[in-house]
Parts: C-alpha cells; sequence; structure tokens
C-alpha cells in the first residue's frame, strides 16, 4: 500500500476489501486466521473492475467509483494538497468517491494492490437488509451529481456545480462572431460554460447563466478547457463530442483542434494534465494529440445570424 506513494507522491492505492461473519468470533484473535473459514460474497463488481482495467492501469474520469476507503492509501503531501474528505457528508457511503474524484482530477495516479486485504464484518452494502438501501443509493446518487460533474455521475439536464467543459473564446472577436460561437456551443455543449470578454455585456445573449464574462472575480475550474484561437461555428458536434469525451482517459492530456481542412482552431486541456504538469513541471506524463473536428468552421466576422437562429441558412452564411 504504501510502496507506490512513497515512490510517487501523488500516486493513490486501493486494497483489496473482503468480507466475513465475524460476529462470535473474540476480538483478539489474528483476523487473517479467523476471517477465511467465515468469508461473506466479495463485491463482484469490484473484482470485474480491477480485472478490466488491469488493476487500475487504465483509468479513466469514472474510476473513482473503484477507490474504497476501507483500504485506500496517499502520500500526505497529496492529501494535504487536495483536501482531506468533505465533512458535509452526515451519513454512510459517497465521500470516498467524492475524495477520490478530486484525488484524480488533481492529477492522482491510481493502483490497485490485490495483496492489501481489509477484512469487514458483514456483507457487502448490497447485502444488507437493515436500511431502505434504493432510498439510500438515491440520495447518494444526487449528492455526488453536484459534487462530481463528469458524464455518467452528474444528472442528464440539470446545470452542474462546476461545467465539465468551458470554453475561452479569443478577445478579438466581433458581437456577430462571438453570438454565433456561443451559440453554437451551448447547443452542442448544454451544461458547459462559455468566456467571453467583458467588452460584450451590453447584448442581450450575455444574460444567459452559462456565459462567462473575462475579468470576474471566479471562473470555474472545469474538467476541460477548450482556449478557442478564433470563433467557430459547430454545424455538426458529432467529432468535437468525441474529442472532447476522449480526454476521459488518463494518457492523453491535451487536444490540438483543427477542422477538416487543417485550419487549427483551439487547444483543448484536462484539468488532470494542468494540475500534474503544474505539480512536476513537466508534461511528459501526459500525450498532446491532434484532432480533426468535422462540422466545425471558422466563422466570418459577420455571419448571417437571421440564417442562423432561423435554421435555414447553409455553411456558406457562416464561414
Amino acid at each position: 500500500m504504501s510502496r507506490l506513494p512513497a515512490l510517487l507522491p501523488d500516486a493513490v492505492t486501493v486494497g483489496r476489501r473482503r468480507h466475513a461473519d465475524l460476529s462470535e468470533v473474540p476480538a483478539g484473535l489474528p483476523i487473517a486466521e479467523v476471517a477465511p473459514p467465515r468469508e461473506l460474497a466479495e463485491p463482484e463488481w469490484l473484482v470485474e473492475a480491477y480485472a478490466r482495467s488491469a488493476n487500475l492501469l487504465h483509468a479513466d474520469d469514472r474510476s473513482y467509483r473503484y477507490v474504497i476507503s476501507a483500504v485506500v492509501a496517499c502520500s500526505r503531501a497529496f492529501f494535504d494538497e487536495i483536501g482531506g474528505f468533505d465533512e458535509s457528508f452526515s451519513s454512510y457511503g459517497g465521500e470516498d468517491w467524492e475524495w477520490a474524484h478530486r484525488a484524480w482530477q488533481a492529477g492522482g495516479v491510481l493502483a490497485h494492490i490485490p495483496d492489501a486485504v481489509a477484512w469487514h464484518d458483514g456483507p457487502d452494502w448490497a447485502g444488507r437488509d437493515d436500511r431502505d438501501r434504493a432510498a439510500e443509493g438515491n440520495r447518494q446518487t444526487q449528492v455526488l451529481a453536484a459534487k462530481i460533474p463528469v458524464r455518467g455521475s452528474r444528472g442528464r439536464g440539470l446545470l452542474p456545480s462546476v461545467p465539465d467543459l468551458l470554453v475561452r473564446l479569443p478577445d478579438a472577436v466581433t458581437p456577430s462572431a462571438a453570438f454565433l460561437c456561443v451559440d453554437s456551443f451551448l447547443a452542442s455543449f448544454p451544461q458547459a460554460s462559455v468566456a467571453v470578454d467583458s467588452s460584450l455585456r451590453e447584448y442581450a445573449w450575455t444574460a444567459d447563466p452559462r456565459v462567462l464574462f473575462s475579468g470576474d472575480a471566479s471562473t470555474p475550474d472545469a474538467r476541460i478547457t477548450l482556449h478557442l484561437t478564433r470563433a467557430v461555428v459547430i454545424l455538426d458536434a458529432t467529432t468535437l463530442i468525441d474529442a472532447v469525451a476522449s480526454l476521459d482517459h488518463g494518457e492523453i492530456g491535451s487536444l490540438d483542434m483543427v477542422t477538416a481542412d487543417g485550419v487549427r482552431f483551439g487547444l483543448a486541456e484536462s484539468r488532470r494534465s494542468r494540475r500534474r504538469t503544474h505539480r512536476w513541471g513537466t508534461s511528459a506524463a501526459f500525450r498532446r494529440d491532434t484532432r480533426v473536428a468535422d462540422g466545425v468552421h471558422p466563422t466570418r466576422d459577420e455571419p448571417h445570424l437571421e440564417a442562423w437562429v432561423g435554421g435555414w441558412g447553409g455553411v456558406d452564411r457562416f464561414v
């Protein structure tokens, strides 16, 4: 458990939780001897997840679910950096997943150590009958949906507490091009936020709470930030959505985004790679790839907005 965090300060190791009926076993007896004959079913979903991910070597943004605080370790420095467990949790479950999500997003490296065993007295949560498991599970899901705003954890339509994607427009963009760019991004990524220059505050479309302004006191620490180098319009978001989703995985840290014609329009980077690069002073732990986004086009300064909002314009109206 301690070997990897000693070698790599931002490693998070999780062991194996086994279950046994120890209700009639004297407390002073060696657990390694008395537990195996009384062993209960091990959580199969954890066993399968560790096997599928090669003991979390192939982790992603949803792998926080496999970090169980019954048997988890990290360096003191990393624990202090990301903060301890969220003390607003007031009932069973979820606090270890929320902590593990923050650890992963801070660039933590997850590893499952099968030989590090913690014996749990009694069955896994799914095997207990002393509570309403459906209500407890739903309560936990709702709490975590607000605290872990990644795909598969947040709500499908509700705005998350922190946007999963933050799009930053360059400053030198006309109001018309900015409107088209912002509107097409929010149509394609409804739960994203878009940051624009503060000079655009006077326009009515900026009343949307997802539109933020440069110079404001607080900017959300989104999981993915897309820094645009020019205004674009999204006519087909399929490949762009796939590109952003590829940053879910640990090995890719940033993407140079280009149109089908080879025009570079931005850089997408993950919070995870940014935090770890800052910690170590190098981006060597992550790949920087290039992705082509079909259906994304640079806009001209004065695109035909009536055609856009009316839905009858082709690409020649905007580019």
